[in-house]
C-alpha cells in the first residue's frame, strides 16, 4: 500500500514538473492574434483551464466519462499536465492518469 502511494506521489511530481516545463515552452511559442495582440486560445486550452479550476477548487467531480465509455465517479482533479490529468478517488486514494483528449464528459462539461 505504501509502495503504491509512493509511486503515485512520484508520478504526480514528475507530471507537475513536466507540465511546468511545457507551459514555459508553450508560452514562449504561443501564436498571437494580429488584431488583439493576445494569445490564440483553443477550445482544448479552455477545457484544460476548466480542469485546472476543478483542481484548485478541490471539489469532487460527480462524473468523468472517457471516449471508451469508462466512467469515474466522485473523483478529485489532483494534477493537470499539458496533455493529461490525474484523477484521485478520495475514498480509496486510487489514482488514474488520463489523457485530456480522451475525456468525453467532465461533470457537465464537454471538451468540444
Amino acid at each position: 500500500m505504501a509502495d503504491s502511494a509512493k509511486k503515485a506521489q512520484l508520478l504526480r511530481g514528475l507530471l507537475a514538473q513536466t507540465a511546468s516545463n511545457v507551459q514555459t515552452d508553450l508560452a514562449a511559442a504561443l501564436p498571437v492574434s494580429m488584431e488583439t495582440q493576445s494569445p490564440i486560445v483553443s477550445t482544448r486550452d479552455s477545457f484544460r483551464q476548466r480542469l485546472i479550476n476543478a483542481q484548485e477548487s478541490g471539489q469532487p467531480i460527480p462524473d468523468v466519462t472517457l471516449n471508451n465509455g469508462e466512467r469515474f465517479t466522485n473523483v478529485v482533479v489532483t494534477e493537470v499536465g499539458s496533455d493529461s490529468v490525474v484523477l484521485t478517488d478520495p475514498t480509496s486514494d486510487l489514482t488514474a492518469i488520463v489523457q485530456i483528449d480522451s475525456i468525453s464528459n467532465f461533470g457537465t462539461l464537454s471538451p468540444q
